[in-house]
């Protein structure tokens, strides 16, 4: 559950995921957060995606289709989340961004 940003595609009918290390990443804050996180994405080539919140577990906590095309961000409330580590992942056009992130 690293963060940064991996490519994935289909080769020799297997898929493949690597990680780029030259596009933007996905920044969750305020991060540790009790009540709203806001997520940006600068450098996302399709400004819209699938955002999924998982646990550390892998238990999907939330997914939702999200536009950023405005100021490249979106807010989520967590206030209702269980106190813990979660992993926000966003799915965007061939790429796949993930960021850590504290709920307090």
């Amino acid at each position: 559950y690293g963060e940064g940003v991996y490519k994935f595609y289909k080769s020799n009918n297997d898929y493949v995921y690597e990680l780029s290390k030259d596009a933007g990443q996905l920044i969750v804050y305020p991060n540790p957060s009790s009540n709203q996180i806001t997520i940006r994405c600068n450098e996302c080539n399709d400004p819209n995606g699938l955002l999924r919140i998982t646990d550390v577990t892998g238990k999907v906590i939330e997914e939702q289709k999200v536009s950023l095309a405005t100021n490249h961000t979106v807010a989520i409330n967590v206030a209702h989340y269980p106190k813990g580590n979660y992993i926000a992942q966003l799915v965007s056009g061939s790429e796949l961004r993930k960021a850590k992130f504290v709920v307090r």
